[in-house]
């Protein structure tokens, strides 16, 4: 079996990313529903890094697809979607926290203007 170079250095970048992260929750600024995500991320890249040809025909078997790298292509892509469905999510929350703490500064102000006059 032949050691490519990329073999040993996305592994370790993902294990300094996956503690990093754990390190985020440790230090509470970061909540483990927001980090799993790009742990899973890190660990399923690590493992196609260190068994390339294996993990990408078992993907391709799993999917039924001829192509390995049409079954990659065709995973992240799903992935893709379901961040940019998640993100969509986090991001009408913000709007509602936005609107919502908008109403209640604008009734702190009215309130304080009116017990000034």
């Amino acid at each position: 079996m032949n050691i490519r170079s990329f073999q040993i250095l996305v592994p370790i970048l993902a294990a300094i990313f996956i503690l990093w992260q754990l390190w985020k929750i440790y230090r509470f600024k970061a909540k483990w529903k927001a980090i799993w995500p790009g742990i899973l991320v890190a660990f399923f890249i690590s493992i196609i890094a260190l068994f390339p040809d294996v993990t990408t025909n078992w993907l391709a078997k799993t999917l039924d697809f001829k192509s390995n790298v049409n079954a990659i292509i065709f995973v992240l892509i799903g992935f893709l979607f379901g961040a940019v469905i998640i993100l969509y999510d986090l991001y009408k929350r913000q709007q509602k926290i936005i609107t919502k703490l908008t109403i209640e500064l604008s009734l702190l102000m009215a309130d304080k203007d009116d017990v000034d006059s």
